[in-house]
């Protein structure tokens, strides 16, 4: 299993346990800053997308990560197997908009917001 399959099934295990149904990773710090410390990079560490503007949505069968123009060749060589890239652009769904479409009502939706 390579390490992107170990970490998102670490998660997903991690989700069940707190019986989240589905989880969103912004790409901040506790400073909400953009330009993150090598720590601080937990999209990175999850779907090996390296830019400096993503966001991921994890639930039991979907991993997608949306980001935005600057981004989209290096995300689609980057992410790690199994993941989908969402295009932060007009036209298409926001990751609420995605979470509000496909999650059922009453689903449990975790933030990590540092």
């Amino acid at each position: 299993m390579s390490k992107g399959a170990q970490s998102l099934k670490a998660l997903r295990a991690l989700m069940k346990a707190a019986k989240l149904d589905a989880y969103v990773l912004l790409h901040v710090d506790a400073h909400q800053s953009e330009y993150l410390a090598p720590k601080d990079e937990r999209i990175g560490f999850l779907s090996g997308f390296t830019g400096s503007n993503g966001l991921c949505v994890v639930t039991d069968d979907k991993s997608l990560c949306w980001t935005d123009g600057r981004y989209y060749l290096a995300a689609q060589k980057e992410l790690y197997e199994g993941w989908e890239m969402q295009k932060m652009e007009a036209g298409h769904k926001t990751y609420s908009e995605w979470l509000k479409a496909n999650m059922a009502k009453g689903s449990v939706v975790g933030v990590d917001e540092d």
